[in-house]
C-alpha cells in the first residue's frame, strides 16, 4: 500500500450524508468534488437525528442557530409510544436519567430515585416532567430553562437531538459548500477505474451530445417586437433567467426539460407555426446536459 497524502476527494451522492461529508472536508482544506445524479431525487422526509449529528455540525463550525432555522428544525423532546403496550409512555431523546415516563399511570421508570430524593409522588413527577409537557403542548425549550440537560452547567448549548426537514437541510448544506468552494457536478457515475493497487484513478460518467432546434425543417423562425427577440430566443432566456423550465423544481434544468419547455412555449407563442425539436447526435451516450444556477 502506498503512503500517499490525499488532497482531492470525490463524493458520489448529494443527499444529507454527501453534503455533510463535503462541509466537513472542505473546512479542513481538502479539494472536494461532489457528484450527484439528476435522476436520483432526494427523499423529502422530516428526519430525526441524534445529538451526534448536531455535534458533527458544531465540529464543522456551525452553531445550532446557524442551521436550525434554515432546516425548519425543532428540538426533539422524545418519542411517545402509544399502543405498544397497555400503557402509553414517552422515551426522552437524550437524557439517560429522564429515560422513560409512563404517561398513563404517571409512573416513571429509571427515575424513581430522583423522584424519591425530591419527595415527589409519581403524579407530581409526571406533571413536572419537562419533555412530556413541552411535547404535548407543542412548544420548544429555551436554553437554560427547565430542561436540565440542555445546558447542564455548560456555557454553550451541547448537541441535541432534533427533527429537521431533510430537503431544507440539504439545501442549506449545499449552499454553504458551494460558498466554501466545493466543486459540484450533476452527472451519473457509472464506474470507478482502479489502478493496479486498487486505488481509484478516475470515475466514469456518460457523455451527451444533444441538440434543440428553433423549429422544424420547413418552419420559419418567427420574431415579434413584443419579444424583442425571436420566439425561440425569448423563451430560452425566460427558461433560464426565471428558471421556468425546471419542471420538477429540483434546482437543475436538463436538456430534456428545457426542450419540452421550449416545444410548448414557442408553439403557443407562434400559434403552432414554429415548434422546436429535441434530439441527440448519432453515437451520443445516454448522458444528460444539465444547467445549474450560479450560487
Amino acid at each position: 500500500m502506498r503512503d500517499i497524502k490525499i488532497k482531492d476527494i470525490v463524493i458520489v451522492g448529494g443527499g444529507a450524508a454527501g453534503w455533510l461529508a463535503s462541509i466537513f472536508l472542505i473546512k479542513r482544506k481538502y479539494n472536494v468534488t461532489l457528484i450527484e445524479s439528476k435522476k436520483i431525487s432526494v427523499i423529502g422526509v422530516g428526519e430525526s437525528i441524534q445529538p451526534a449529528v448536531a455535534g458533527f455540525l458544531d465540529f464543522s463550525g456551525y452553531d445550532q442557530t446557524d442551521w436550525m432555522p434554515s432546516a425548519n428544525a425543532t428540538y426533539k423532546m422524545g418519542t411517545i409510544f402509544d399502543g405498544w403496550s397497555d400503557n402509553q409512555f414517552i422515551v426522552d431523546s437524550e437524557s439517560a436519567v429522564f429515560s422513560i415516563l409512563d404517561t398513563t399511570e404517571c409512573g416513571s421508570f429509571g427515575t424513581h430515585d430522583a423522584a424519591i430524593a425530591l419527595g415527589m409522588t409519581d403524579q407530581e413527577w409526571s406533571n413536572w416532567f419537562p419533555p412530556y409537557r413541552m411535547a404535548t403542548n407543542n412548544i420548544s425549550p429555551k436554553m437554560g430553562k427547565e430542561r436540565l440537560n440542555y445546558l447542564n452547567g455548560h456555557g454553550t448549548p451541547p448537541p441535541n437531538a432534533v427533527q429537521w426537514d431533510n430537503v431544507a437541510i440539504i439545501d442549506f448544506l449545499k449552499q454553504e459548500c458551494l460558498k466554501q468552494g466545493v466543486h459540484h457536478i450533476v452527472d451519473k457515475v457509472v464506474d470507478a477505474n482502479l489502478d493496479e493497487e486498487g486505488y481509484i484513478n478516475t470515475v466514469s460518467n456518460l457523455s451527451a451530445r444533444q441538440i434543440i432546434t428553433a423549429g422544424g425543417a420547413k418552419q420559419e423562425a418567427m420574431e415579434a417586437d413584443e419579444w424583442r427577440h425571436s420566439a425561440f430566443t425569448h423563451n430560452l432566456l425566460k427558461a433560464l433567467d426565471d428558471w421556468a423550465a425546471d419542471s420538477d423544481s429540483d434546482g437543475f434544468i436538463t436538456a430534456g426539460e428545457l426542450g419540452e419547455y421550449l416545444r410548448k412555449t414557442v408553439t403557443d407563442d407562434t400559434r403552432g407555426k414554429q415548434t422546436p425539436e429535441v434530439g441527440r447526435f448519432r453515437y451520443s451516450d445516454s448522458g444528460e446536459f444539465v444547467f445549474t444556477r450560479n450560487p
